[in-house]
């Protein structure tokens, strides 16, 4: 099997195990992981978070972010141009539209450099307790995150840790992992 191949069907197992949980669950697992990020000394001294606006089959991620933006954390989202990926600031009052992939971008104009982030928060389809990821396989962030100075922590539900993935040289290691532990299920 190819490397490619690997990927692909790990890409596939996990997709299933997400179908198969149920909306409390997920939402009970975001729950702990954003707890454990919150309680980060990290997290305290931020005032610019790179988030993401999740898709059905990820950790949820719509309250944390309008949560966070009300706390008064400056957040922003990723929004896709062509093969590059940037992020603008999100404002609840702005509203979202819709971007590539069917994923929701802020309708601000402020655009974001890589270098002003304190934290970014990452997706995944899968990561390792050590910090390397797999995404959807556009490689996106893979393209960004060098540029950043911020902490970088993936998140995930808890079947997307896994013991091991099958990683490239241009497959970007994430300073940090925070994945859901103490969940029913």
């Amino acid at each position: 099997m190819t490397l490619q191949e690997e990927k692909k069907a790990l890409r596939r197992a996990i997709k299933q195990q997400t179908a198969a949980l149920s909306t409390e669950e997920m939402a009970c697992q975001a729950a702990e992981v954003f707890a454990a990020i919150e309680r980060l000394p990290e997290f305290a001294a931020a005032s610019t978070v790179g988030l993401f606006w999740s898709l059905p089959d990820e950790l949820p991620t719509h309250d944390i972010v309008r949560r966070w933006a009300a706390a008064g954390k400056r957040i922003a989202l990723p929004v896709t141009e062509g093969v590059e990926m940037i992020f603008r600031e999100f404002h609840p009052e702005a509203g979202l539209k819709p971007g590539a992939f069917g994923i929701a971008e802020p309708d601000t104009a402020q655009i974001f450099a890589p270098e002003e982030f304190d934290l970014l928060i990452v997706p995944g389809v899968a990561f390792t307790a050590d910090g390397c990821r797999m995404g959807r396989g556009k490689g996106f962030y893979d393209r960004y995150l060098p540029c950043c100075r911020a902490l970088t922590i993936g998140v995930c539900l808890r079947h997307q840790l896994v013991a091991g993935l099958p990683c490239e040289a241009h497959d970007y290691r994430l300073d940090r992992v925070v994945c859901a532990t103490n969940t029913k299920g």
